[in-house]
């Protein structure tokens, strides 16, 4: 049985709104990229998060 985490969807980058935004790291298991406290990160825009993923070996930006 496989179950689905989350949902990957393409979306315009330029109609996103400022707003709270993670960044999940899926190597070697799924987990928030979180602070020295190991508090998760909140990143007002998809460009700061997707900056943040950028730098992750799996990372992917989701929206709350």
């Amino acid at each position: 049985m496989i179950h689905t985490l989350f949902t990957l969807i393409t979306v315009n980058r330029s109609i996103l709104e400022d707003g709270n935004y993670y960044v999940i790291d899926n190597f070697p298991f799924p987990c928030f990229i979180h602070n020295e406290d190991g508090i998760p990160i909140s990143f007002k825009t998809y460009t700061e998060a997707a900056i943040e993923a950028a730098q992750c070996q799996n990372g992917y930006v989701i929206a709350f």
